[in-house]
């Protein structure tokens, strides 16, 4: 969600920013209503997804992180 890091900070610099902001949320939301699927990477972005109208039929998570535990740990 690249709207709501941009309206943060636009609000965080300018009066306008809260405009700004909206604009890029709305913007956004739009385009993730048209597609097929949408994928996201955690499950902390369904409030918003919620939010926005997108259905949760719609959505899947692909976490995009190692598994840090399956790593072997070496010494330095």
């Amino acid at each position: 969600m690249y709207s709501v890091a941009i309206a943060a900070e636009a609000e965080r610099r300018s009066r306008l920013g809260n405009a700004v902001g909206r604009v890029f949320k709305w913007v956004e939301r739009r385009l993730l209503r048209s597609p097929d699927a949408v994928a996201s990477v955690a499950e902390d972005y369904d409030a918003v997804l919620n939010s926005w109208g997108i259905a949760k039929q719609k959505r899947t998570i692909i976490e995009n992180w190692a598994p840090l535990a399956e790593f072997p740990v070496r010494p330095v």
